[in-house]
């Protein structure tokens, strides 16, 4: 789940849980995400834990 941040143009991405009788809950922050300002169809993801950034189109096709 990513939720964009108050005080910039960040994104947080945050790890979700469901268990049984349970609604959602968002629990750690796991990564941030940023659009691209020279690309803007997309989004760049970074995952701290694994160290691993991925793009991510915003507009993906069928």
């Amino acid at each position: 789940f990513m939720r964009k941040n108050l005080a910039n143009d960040a994104f947080t991405i945050y790890s979700k849980i469901i268990g049984k009788g349970m609604d959602a809950k968002l629990i750690n922050p796991v990564g941030q995400g940023r659009v691209l300002q020279n690309l803007k169809t997309h989004i760049k993801l970074y995952f701290e834990a694994i160290n691993v950034t991925l793009y991510m189109c915003l507009y993906p096709q069928e």
